[in-house]
């Protein structure tokens, strides 16, 4: 009998991961309930920040307890909780805690969960641990949080460190992370590699050449995903000035400064596009 599980993640259907693409594999034959994001950034005034928090806040204010059917499966349900995203004091952890405890408990009893796997993917969601009914808890982990840019990153540490020593298993999608997790001898036996698929049906579906794409006479070098801090600026300007036949192209949304990269005709930044 497969295990009914709990999933804390980020939100679903938002930017495509791993974990998205295991859930949508494994809940056919289970009941799944998946928690939307609980936070692992730090609070800044940025627009997009704002709108987040908004977001988060109009959708609650509609549906105190906002459990949704996803793709007309009543064994699937999402949660987009009312809670403190990365609370820093044991008092705003414990009302962060109680709150998430309440609507997921809610949804659970719906469904009727039994004994579930907690899935977590997020260190914040070490809090609940204990309190959903849960059979045995399960880090799956395919990030390194400790250099993630804008993330909270010594709570977030702190967080990771608990959940690794309470979880049942951790389950990693790199070499890197295995080896990060397994220096710590205690946790050695609990580590688990499982590198990264590939979606190959939509990768193996023919499509014509996007019309966004530059000119059919160079060769493309193209990068997706977030264009943050750690992009090696220096690196692609020497590439773009000692590689003229290529067009260096890169989609997502830009959270650095690109100002020196501009200038070249060969490197072009096509903002946001759809998984």
């Amino acid at each position: 009998m497969c295990k009914d599980m709990i999933v804390i993640g980020e939100d679903w259907g938002g930017l495509p991961s791993s974990t998205q693409h295991l859930i949508k594999s494994l809940k056919h034959d289970r009941k799944v309930i998946w928690i939307n994001s609980i936070g692992l950034r730090k609070p800044r005034m940025k627009l997009g920040d704002l709108r987040r928090v908004v977001s988060k806040v109009f959708n609650s204010l509609f549906s105190f307890i906002p459990a949704v059917e996803c793709e007309n499966d009543d064994s699937f349900r999402v949660v987009k909780p009312i809670t403190i995203p990365v609370p820093h004091t044991r008092f705003a952890r414990l009302i962060a805690k109680h709150l998430l405890k309440i609507q997921i408990l809610r949804v659970s009893r719906q469904l009727k969960l039994v004994d579930p796997l907690l899935w977590i993917s997020l260190p914040t969601g070490v809090d609940l641990i204990g309190s959903l009914g849960e059979d045995r808890v399960l880090y799956y982990c395919c990030d390194d949080f400790s250099s993630l840019n804008g993330v909270d990153h010594g709570v977030v540490q702190e967080r990771e460190n608990e959940l690794c020593n309470l979880a049942d298993r951790i389950v990693v999608s790199s070499t890197f992370l295995q080896d990060k997790f397994s220096r710590d001898t205690a946790l050695k036996h609990k580590v688990h590699y499982l590198p990264h698929g590939v979606d190959y049906t939509l990768f193996s579906t023919g499509v014509d050449r996007s019309k966004n794409l530059p000119s059919q006479d160079k060769l493309v070098a193209g990068f997706y995903g977030s264009i943050s801090e750690w992009l090696d600026t220096e690196l692609i300007e020497y590439l773009a000035e000692r590689l003229p036949h290529w067009d260096f192209v890169f989609i997502g949304r830009i959270e650095t400064d690109v100002t020196s990269l501009r200038k070249y005709n060969n490197v072009q930044f096509l903002g946001e596009k759809a998984h």
